[in-house]
């Protein structure tokens, strides 16, 4: 098998998913191959075959989600598989066709049926605003438990401070909902007493967190 990168695209200020997916796979195709002309290596890189199979772009469910109902975020999200490396030189090209839209990519490298490093890249209009490569892969329980992700798409929003707020607080509550998601359950396990104590401990601060978070309101106290 090839080595390919699975890529998920969320593309914030696009209106015409419809058109943009058509239009976008071939600008990304057509900066492909204007890589592989001018590679000292082409030849090692891949045929004409392995681009027509891929950088198809699929409909994904639009991402919608919010820090504790201050930030609410609707984009349309895209999944595409292209080849390895990933496509950060394509998509910076192609960004500048499509200068009003903001495109954020995550990846990971999939090479005989397993995932390998993660990343994501946010690009606007030909600049590389941010990147972020992390260990580990999707499948992995434990490897978002030790090398999380930074939320790139989120962070890169038009947002007041007030509402940065509320995202940190977020953030902080999904650091306590990871170390809930890698718990053993109680059932099993060398010491069943102690791993019920600490999960009922566990979920007992997500609850308080949450509910003291839900009181807060930066309003008028955090300006700009």
């Amino acid at each position: 098998m090839a080595n390919i990168s699975t890529n998920t695209l969320t593309v914030l200020g696009l209106k015409d998913p419809e058109t943009f997916s058509e239009a976008f796979s071939k600008a990304m195709i057509s900066a492909y191959r204007d890589k592989v002309r001018e590679h000292p290596d082409k030849d090692k890189i891949s045929s004409d075959a392995d681009v027509d199979n891929l950088w198809i772009l699929y409909p994904d469910d639009d991402i919608s989600e919010g820090g504790s109902q201050e930030v609410d975020l609707n984009a349309p999200r895209f999944m595409f598989e292209a080849n390895w490396p990933p496509p950060i030189e394509e998509l910076t090209v192609v960004s500048e066709l499509f200068p009003e839209l903001t495109f954020c990519m995550n990846w990971a490298k999939y090479i005989d049926g397993e995932e390998w490093p993660r990343g994501a890249i946010v690009v606007k209009d030909g600049q590389q605003v941010e990147y972020c490569k992390r260990q580990g892969n999707n499948y992995d329980m434990f490897d978002d438990f030790c090398f999380p992700f930074v939320p790139l798409l989120r962070d890169n929003l038009p947002c007041t401070l007030a509402q940065r707020a509320y995202l940190r607080l977020d953030d902080a509550i999904e650091v306590v909902r990871k170390v809930q998601r890698v718990l053993p359950d109680s059932s099993s396990g060398p010491n069943q007493q102690k791993t019920a104590e600490m999960r009922a401990r566990v979920d007992a601060l997500l609850d308080s967190m949450q509910s003291q978070i839900d009181k807060l309101d930066f309003d008028g106290v955090l300006e700009g």
